[in-house]
């Protein structure tokens, strides 16, 4: 009989309202949720719905023979068979499967209408069949611990980056996103983008060169021009052969990145593998560090004048 299931039932979900829980992978959807935290979720939801739905295929088959009528009483307001599906259709809520709850509605209908025990036995097992398709629905990335440390990480490049270089913070941060979801091209076009303003940043430096529609290249060609003009300016600070051996250094390493990945990544050409990605990421990471210490930023900075270091 069915009242065989009533040892079965949750007396907290069915006879008061339950407030409603989000499933954490819908309250936040495209991020990265744990393991734990989805084992902590729905682990307890799906055993309730499989134990359930379980003993209740079995009560119905045992309740009547297919060309018996279906108890009415079952159905009603404190039926077990109500009960059952009550808490079926609620755990069901928790975890989102929404056209699962609609076929237990309909299943609850059909019952309170009056039916024949084979009509309703076969709606049970297309129950049955719907949730483990639901179920099978709702996909899961897995991130390894080495590349899901790199989520969500706002500052990955460090304070100084970003407090000097605030408009990199999204591109920092989806650098790192595209790394932990294994999308390494993605990863890497992100990085191009972060390097893009540290490279206005150091043309900052000299007077007179634009960045607002120019490429990378002309924008380097000119800031190597201005510095290989600094040994013959006519007066010189006292650190000048530094800064000239720090802003030749920096101008090469931005040629560098221009030439090596930027370019390729542009224009659809480079297609980069994880461990490719890891390292572009790292020099990228200490690359922009060295700007910041430099004491580069986004708002306007030193410049250079005839090879002295003036404040603007």
């Amino acid at each position: 009989m069915i009242a065989e299931t009533e040892h079965l039932q949750r007396p907290e979900l069915v006879e008061q309202d339950s407030p409603c829980v989000i499933a954490p992978w819908e309250e936040n959807p495209y991020q990265l949720v744990s393991w734990w935290k989805m084992q902590e979720f729905s682990a307890a939801t799906f055993y309730h719905i499989a134990t359930n739905l379980c003993q209740f295929q079995v009560a119905v088959e045992r309740e009547r023979t297919a060309d018996d009528a279906f108890e009415k009483e079952l159905f009603h307001s404190g039926g077990i068979a109500r009960k059952t599906l009550t808490d079926i259709r609620q755990e069901c809520e928790q975890i989102g499967l929404t056209i699962s709850i609609k076929c237990i509605n309909d299943l609850i209908r059909t019952g309170e209408q009056g039916t024949s025990a084979g009509i309703f036995k076969e709606k049970v097992a297309q129950l049955s069949d719907l949730i483990r398709w639901e179920m099978e629905e709702k996909l899961f990335l897995y991130s390894p611990p080495e590349r899901a440390k790199r989520y969500d990480q706002a500052n990955a490049f460090g304070t100084e980056v970003a407090k000097q270089f605030s408009s990199t913070g999204y591109d920092v941060l989806e650098a790192g996103n595209c790394f932990a979801a294994n999308r390494p091209t993605a990863c890497v076009f992100h990085l191009m983008r972060v390097l893009e303003l540290g490279l206005i940043a150091f043309a900052k430096l000299f007077p007179g060169i634009p960045t607002h529609k120019e490429n990378w290249q002309q924008i380097i060609q000119n800031i190597e021009s201005a510095i290989r003009a600094m040994p013959h300016a006519s007066a010189k600070a006292a650190d000048w052969k530094e800064t000239y051996e720090r802003y030749s250094q920096v101008a090469s390493g931005f040629m560098f990145f221009k030439d090596a990945w930027r370019n390729y990544t542009a224009h659809k050409r480079g297609q980069y593998t994880p461990e490719q990605a890891d390292g572009i990421y790292r020099n990228v990471q200490a690359f922009m560090q060295r700007l910041a210490e430099m004491g580069l930023h986004e708002q306007p900075c030193q410049v250079v004048k005839e090879g002295l270091k003036a404040t603007a």
